[in-house]
């Protein structure tokens, strides 16, 4: 500190900032971080060749007796604002007391010490909360996959092994399996995928595949979940249960189901069939034909009443509806027309 006089009296002045060129030896008891010093475990050079700012990475040596840890890391790092100290003091580097291996033995958690499967790294090697990815062998079932160490350990939602939970085909969980034990087998017949089998899947999978009829032969895509009404279905299902919900539930052919256009399913068709002819007459679209729709579609087009000549649109399902089948609106006095107004 110092003082300087100017006319309104003595102030008193902040100390001399420090040059980046300082020794770190220099540096340290100036600012009473002579712990610098002692934690200094670089063989080959000392404090004093390097600036207190300096990057390049040196060792150091924790200096509380009950850790001892050596890293690596930039002169700089540790005299910045924020200075870095031990990671192992932090928890953010795997030490012989703190560690994957010594997390599963004081938390109960030794399956996971049975289900890892890294040939080359060892438990130990990692923090609980790490989030390398490490292969792991399911204790169970023997199925093999790769999660982060985190996601195995984080207190809420921890993962487990992907097959048990019905997650990935299986030889004993799959699509083709699920269809046999569920007398679905009716969908192995329409399937139509030409590189995938059914038992490249899982009988929940959200994949849209190709379909084919038994039938009619109409081909569809469509979600594995739909036709099995089992987005859960999992290897430890209630049998029971799902057997019922897929037949009542699941998705079939569209085309059997009068959902989409065919030759035999189309409003011409339902026309001739339910004679309502009359609707053929009244047809005005100019781009599209009776048989380009179904007889319940929602799609409104436009209509020409063959009594009275009034156009007008309205859905094809509003038309055809089998309670409530709406006509001309001219003809029904709902509109106003030179024959029907206040005046006439």
């Amino acid at each position: 500190m110092g003082w300087l006089r100017h006319r309104g009296g003595a102030v008193l002045l902040p100390p001399p900032r420090v040059g980046r060129g300082e020794t770190l030896e220099d540096w340290c008891p100036a600012h009473g971080r002579e712990d610098l010093l002692e934690e200094w475990d670089e063989p080959v050079r000392g404090a004093h060749d390097v600036t207190r700012a300096s990057a390049e990475k040196v060792w150091w040596k924790c200096g509380k007796e009950e850790c001892g840890h050596r890293w690596r890391a930039q002169v700089g790092s540790r005299t910045r604002g924020t200075p870095a100290g031990c990671p192992a003091c932090a928890g953010k580097v795997p030490t012989a007391t703190h560690n994957f291996e010594v997390y599963c033995q004081e938390t109960g958690r030794e399956e996971l010490l049975g289900e890892w499967a890294d040939r080359s790294r060892r438990p130990k090697d990692f923090m609980p909360a790490s989030r390398a990815k490490v292969p792991w062998q399911c204790g169970a079932c023997g199925w093999g996959w790769e999660a982060s160490i985190f996601n195995r350990t984080r207190s809420s939602h921890a993962s487990g092994c992907p097959a048990c939970a019905g997650r990935v085909p299986t030889a004993t969980h799959n699509f083709e399996v699920y269809c046999g034990e569920n007398g679905l087998e009716d969908l192995l017949g329409q399937w139509a995928h030409p590189d995938k089998a059914p038992t490249d899947f899982t009988p929940g999978a959200e994949v849209m595949v190709p379909w084919q009829c038994g039938q009619c032969g109409w081909g569809w895509e469509a979600l594995i979940r739909n036709r099995t009404n089992s987005s859960h279905a999992s290897a430890r299902s209630n049998r029971t249960s799902v057997r019922m919900s897929t037949r009542s539930n699941r998705t079939g052919c569209p085309s059997c189901a009068g959902r989409v256009v065919t030759p035999t399913n189309n409003l011409a068709v339902w026309c001739g069939e339910q004679w309502r002819e009359d609707l053929l007459g009244e047809w005005a679209h100019l781009d599209k034909a009776p048989t380009d729709f179904t007889p319940g579609s929602a799609v409104k087009v436009p209509w020409q009443c063959g009594e009275c000549g009034w156009r007008w649109e309205a859905s094809i399902s509003n038309r055809t509806n089998s309670s409530h089948a709406s006509g001309c609106p001219g003809c029904a006095g709902r509109v106003v027309t030179p024959t029907n107004n206040l005046a006439v």
